[in-house]
């Protein structure tokens, strides 16, 4: 397993992302390690939707973000926060461990190249 850390530092937020390999089976590919007993949020995507559009997190609290492709690939980032679920294919999920440390709204989109301008865009609000 490749496993990489991405922290923030000298910003007002912090986000780790553990990357792993594999997928396709029914259950999420977990990308490193998730916090117990945190909140979970799925976010399914389309061609070339996210549901839901809006997210509101609050500040500091992790969240265990999972990513259900249910047409196409897709990956899910928030640039702003150092954030990415690497791409997967339909009908593959993975989930990953999301904290933005300061409040203030954050995008989030698919990468694939294309996606952003077809509507593949998500609002997420931390308070």
């Amino acid at each position: 397993m490749r496993r990489s850390v991405r922290r923030a530092a000298a910003v007002p937020f912090a986000v780790v992302v553990l990357v792993g390999c594999g997928g396709g089976s029914s259950d999420p590919e977990v990308l490193g390690t998730t916090v117990p007993d945190a909140e979970a949020i799925t976010v399914v995507a389309t061609d070339f939707a996210f549901e839901p559009a809006t997210i509101e997190l609050t500040a500091g609290e992790p969240v265990n973000l999972t990513l259900q492709v249910d047409g196409g690939g897709h990956d899910l980032a928030v640039p702003d926060a150092g954030f990415r679920i690497p791409i997967l294919d339909e009908p593959d999920a993975a989930v990953a461990t999301l904290v933005i440390d300061a409040p203030g709204t954050y995008t989030f989109l698919c990468q694939v190249p294309g996606h952003e301008g077809q509507g593949m865009v998500g609002t997420i609000t931390v308070s």
